[in-house]
């Protein structure tokens, strides 16, 4: 199976694909499946070119600091386009706010809000697309291994 990874600047996108290629060489988080992740960035690609086609769904990178951006709305639009699901939603820097941890429910819900109203004015609709906080630091696979698993059992897998 092949997921693009996009939404935000290719550095989070980028990130969260090497975590989730990484567990794949990881025999404790091991699949058996055949997986890949590719990272995209929709700033560079013109439009005669169709960067989805073929892959089995997008995992969305949302950044929690700044919502969903341009770049968010470029590959849910080219995933709509394409026929393409949306797999799963990946809130990343949650490391900047492990200080505030009062403070952090109500920012992840704000923009997992935001990332799924953006979704539904696409047609997608909010069926329990897995939503997870990633640091995207080493010591995290537990809980990225817990997200792709999730991905898995959403798209049916």
């Amino acid at each position: 199976m092949h997921f693009i990874v996009a939404g935000q600047s290719g550095a989070g996108s980028s990130s969260l694909a090497l975590h989730l290629d990484r567990l794949n060489t990881l025999p404790a988080y091991s699949t058996g499946k055949e997986l890949r992740y590719t990272a995209m960035s929709f700033g560079d690609v013109t439009e005669d070119k169709e960067p989805l086609a073929g892959c089995d769904g997008l995992i969305l990178v949302v950044n929690l600091l700044e919502g969903p951006m341009p770049g968010t709305r470029e590959a849910i639009r080219r995933a709509f386009l394409g026929k393409v699901p949306v797999a799963g939603i990946c809130l990343t820097h949650l490391d900047r706010f492990l200080e505030q941890t009062e403070i952090r429910p109500a920012i992840r819900e704000l923009v997992g809000w935001e990332a799924r109203e953006l979704l539904s004015l696409y047609g997608y609709a909010d069926d329990g697309i897995p939503l997870a906080e990633a640091a995207l630091v080493t010591g995290c696979e537990p809980e990225t291994a817990a997200f792709r698993d999730r991905v898995l059992a959403y798209i049916g897998a």
